[in-house]
């Protein structure tokens, strides 16, 4: 399906959770095959990460991190 959104576009949500809804972003990711968008600022999860070991060596500090999640399927 060809999607007239496009990355960079600013939107506003209409349908979902309520504290969601009215909000306005910008488009950070357009996914095609599911028909999803991910919006700067709305839907926010959060991850509980692990302290990990990189195979360089590094240090993944523990600790939640907050990222967007795609939004559900779009109008047609």
């Amino acid at each position: 399906m060809r999607m007239k959104i496009r990355k960079g576009d600013t939107v506003e949500v209409i349908t979902g959770r309520l504290e969601d809804k009215g909000k306005r972003g910008e488009v950070i990711t357009v996914m095609n095959t599911p028909a999803r968008i991910v919006v700067q600022g709305v839907n926010i999860r959060t991850k509980h990460q692990r302290q990990m070991q990189t195979q360089a060596g590094r240090q993944i500090k523990p600790g939640r991190i907050q990222f967007e999640a795609p939004r559900g399927h779009l109008a047609r």
